[in-house]
């Protein structure tokens, strides 16, 4: 994929090298030219310090522009962004500020906001509608944010998916747990009716054993049978013998 390309403002060409030179401090003006100077070495640490001090002097488009552009090459494009929306918030000429839009938007691009790319690619052909650069690195932008979006898509899809196996591992593993909870209380149950039963049959046996116990013999029975008789016998016995020893009446 083509990547975007970014544009640099130094202190000799067209943003102030037309304009008179009391338009920008002595001072600033050579901490500007020493910063260019070692810009174009890339140095680019030793080239933002001397942008800051310019911009201490007097902040201007030029020296947030150039301090922004600094910083990206350092791979800062989140302190970039400030530098470049400061030179657009600048006293400037339409031209400048489409230069300071269009690397507004190379840095947003680089910081993966592809959405606020666009958008800075968008004001810069406001201001220079012909700029085939920028139109080139617009339509890099928006193929980027495409992309962004259907990953995005895809990972809420994952999580969604994720989720909803975690979801069904869970009811799973409740199913499993509830199961379990009822064959447990199957077989507890179970030794409870065995237990029971267990108890009737041993208390039928003893009722049994107990019948048994208390149940006479046939010899027993006939021995009892026999005592009575005998007992009756004698019963018998004495009522005849009592009827005989009666006293007879007096004939008067």
């Amino acid at each position: 994929m083509k990547k975007v390309s970014s544009k640099i403002f130094l202190t000799f060409l067209c943003i102030y090298g037309i304009q008179p030179i009391h338009l920008f401090s002595q001072s600033a003006h050579t901490l500007m030219r020493n910063g260019d100077r070692l810009y174009g070495l890339g140095k680019w640490n030793d080239a933002e310090m001397e942008y800051r001090k310019a911009k201490e002097e007097e902040s201007t488009l030029k020296s947030d522009f150039n301090l922004g552009n600094t910083l990206m090459h350092q791979d800062r494009p989140q302190e970039a962004i400030e530098q470049y929306t400061s030179a657009i918030n600048s006293k400037g000429s339409d031209a400048q500020k489409s230069e300071a839009y269009y690397n507004l938007g190379n840095a947003y691009f680089s910081d993966k906001k592809y959405k606020e790319s666009i958008d800075a690619y968008k004001n810069a052909l406001k201001l220079h509608p012909d700029d085939v650069q920028t139109k080139e690195n617009l339509a890099i932008a928006k193929r980027q944010l495409k992309i962004q979006q259907q990953e995005q898509q895809q990972q809420q899809q994952q999580q969604k998916s994720d989720q909803n196996k975690d979801q069904n591992e869970d009811k799973q593993d409740q199913q499993n747990q509830n199961d379990k909870n009822d064959k447990s209380k199957d077989q507890e149950n179970k030794n409870n009716q065995n237990s029971d039963s267990n108890s009737s049959s041993d208390a039928q046996k003893n009722q049994k054993n107990d019948a048994s116990k208390n149940k006479m013999t046939k010899e027993e029975a006939e021995k009892f049978l026999q005592i009575i008789e005998n007992e009756e016998q004698k019963v018998q016995e004495k009522l005849r013998r009592g009827t005989n020893n009666k006293p007879a009446k007096k004939n008067w």
